[in-house]
């Protein structure tokens, strides 16, 4: 994994922050970073197959699998226990590493935009809502997908998006893109 974080140690208390499955970890916490490293030394990995340099031969692409990479990170940085908090995707490898991975390394848990106490038929229902499969929704193949990924997954998305902008960015990342799926 790479994982951004102060290059120097300092005395506030370690919180791992993990990115969901449409970005990486500087997309993701950006804009929250100045006001979360006042109070904290933040940790920020862009989990596996996420970002250019998380890679792994693995060939699994489980939430189980990046909750053991995090973990095992943080305990290469020499980091015995940290808060975490998850967004999205992140938010299930959060919830993995605070029930199982990392139980004994992980304080305090936040986790937003998650569907990890929904029920199976919850999951469908949500599904069946935006009548479109999840393989279409996370992964769009044309500018009106992408167009729809971005709204529903920005509190702001931007009010013009031009669909040739849009259609080159999906052939630019279609090479990468199988590299992408997971089970839960």
């Amino acid at each position: 994994l790479r994982v951004w974080c102060p290059a120097t140690l300092s005395s506030k208390p370690p919180l791992l922050l993990l990115h969901g499955f449409g970005g990486d970890a500087k997309w993701t916490w950006a804009r929250n970073l100045p006001r979360l490293s006042r109070h904290f030394h933040v940790y920020a990995p862009d989990l596996v197959f996420f970002g250019a340099q998380s890679r792994s031969a693995s060939p699994l692409r489980s939430v189980a699998f990046q909750a053991r990479c995090a973990a095992e990170a943080m305990r290469l940085l020499a980091v015995p226990r940290y808060d975490v908090a998850g967004i999205s995707y992140g938010g299930f490898v959060a919830y993995r590493m605070a029930i199982a991975e990392a139980s004994d390394a992980v304080g305090r848990l936040v986790i937003m935009t998650t569907g990890v106490a929904a029920t199976p038929g919850e999951m469908r229902a949500m599904a069946a809502r935006e009548d479109r499969t999840v393989e279409e929704a996370l992964l769009p193949d044309t500018a009106e997908g992408l167009r729809f990924l971005v709204r529903r997954s920005m509190h702001r998305p931007p009010p013009w998006m031009p669909g040739f902008v849009l259609e080159d960015f999906i052939q630019v990342s279609t090479p990468s893109r199988s590299v992408f799926f997971f089970s839960l």
